[in-house]
């Protein structure tokens, strides 16, 4: 992912998820503007929304049923709000 901020572009390579589940791209955007709209750099919200959607698709891989019902994420949200606390 190749991305500008400040005048400058910085890249930012992830390994690929196993899978192929509706909404990914979705919960990656509300995951940023979420820490976007807090402040933080955009780095900082690529890298907290990637580590989110990551832990649902891991999550989700756990269960029997179709990817094209989406991610499990209701299981996740501990970790979204772990990673709150950690940012104080």
């Amino acid at each position: 992912m190749r991305v500008k901020e400040d005048e400058s572009f910085f890249t930012i390579d992830f390994p690929a998820c196993p899978g192929d589940y509706h909404g990914t791209g979705d919960l990656f955007d509300g995951v940023f503007l979420a820490d976007y709209i807090e402040g933080l750099p955009i780095r900082t919200c690529i890298e907290q929304a990637h580590a989110f959607v990551k832990n649902c698709i891991q999550t989700s891989s756990r269960y029997a049923y179709s990817e094209r019902d989406g991610l499990l994420i209701e299981q996740s949200l501990p970790f979204l709000d772990m990673k709150s606390n950690e940012r104080g």
